[in-house]
């Protein structure tokens, strides 16, 4: 019951942060396209729904730091792997990766991704170091050690 209700709030998490980081996607290239972007024929509803699912897909397998029988390597491998597999079919159903632009597009589009999703990470992982760290100190020195 508790993991279903984690589940569940990892979902709409992940909904929130694939809404966040589709609307910003879009006024960039709002901007570099000098307001010309547009998305028509259901494309936008299309990338709106890709945006939550592949937000999903990036957030929930994060549940798997949690176990602790897994090596690092191993939880970073599932989290990044699930999200990464999820957006490139995601991106080349919707759109996001441009088939027609030939393979050095299609390879730097999955490139340019999968840089994103690890900086993103990394700074996930900063975050939450640097937050043990602020604990563990407080912990000590409520102890008084």
């Amino acid at each position: 019951r508790f993991m279903m209700k984690k589940i569940i709030l990892y979902i709409l998490r992940g909904i929130g942060l694939g809404c966040v980081f589709f609307t910003l996607s879009g006024i960039i290239f709002d901007i570099i396209f000098k307001g010309s972007f547009l998305l028509n024929h259901w494309y936008y509803t299309k990338m709106a729904i890709g945006s939550m699912i592949t937000g999903i897909a990036f957030y929930v397998p994060s549940l798997v730091y949690q176990n602790e029988k897994l090596s690092k390597g191993l939880q970073v491998f599932i989290h990044m792997g699930i999200g990464l597999v999820t957006y490139i079919s995601v991106g080349l159903y919707v759109g996001w990766i441009p088939l027609q632009a030939g393979a050095w597009a299609i390879t730097g589009t999955i490139v340019i991704a999968v840089v994103v999703s690890f900086l993103i990470w990394f700074g996930f992982y900063l975050y939450y170091r640097q937050e043990a760290k602020r604990i563990n100190a407080k912990l000590k020195e409520k102890q008084g050690i």
